[in-house]
């Protein structure tokens, strides 16, 4: 869905006339909220959080295009994208908002339903393996970086 918003604004991402500090908001309120749907349920794989960082960048790089360097043109670096856009990546973006979500639900009330479900404990066995990545040690994860 977000590379459907993407390629749906993509017309006004390539134009000239219009200026890099309308293209910012552009991103940052019509495309980012479809990319990080549903972020604060997540259990980021350093996968999931790879591809989230290319896509970002990938939109970046048509917002800030390229550059001129020694009389030739060249795309420009990680670095220098994320000097230009100067606010949080999409994946500390996850990672705050996943927070934020944990702290919401710390709050509530013992009956609340998604209060329950995070004070829970599971029967049953768990497979044979290296155990799965939980949503809660994302969270304890984040809180101790």
């Amino acid at each position: 869905m977000a590379t459907r918003a993407y390629y749906g604004l993509q017309n006004h991402m390539k134009s000239m006339y219009i200026f890099r500090n309308i293209k910012r908001p552009l991103y940052k309120t019509l495309i980012r909220p479809v990319l990080t749907y549903g972020a604060e349920m997540w259990a980021l794989f350093k996968q999931d959080e790879y591809r989230l960082s290319i896509s970002e960048r990938k939109i970046f790089r048509r917002i800030y295009g390229p550059v001129i360097d020694r009389g030739g043109w060249r795309i420009r670096t990680n670095q220098e994208l994320h000097q230009l856009y100067d606010e949080k990546d999409i994946v500390n973006f996850c990672k705050l908002s996943r927070m934020r979500w944990a702290g919401h639900v710390v709050r509530q009330d013992d009956g609340d339903l998604a209060r329950r479900v995070l004070l829970s404990e599971p029967g049953g066995k768990r497979p044979r393996g290296r155990p799965r990545l939980r949503w809660e040690d994302g969270v304890k994860e984040d809180v101790a970086n």
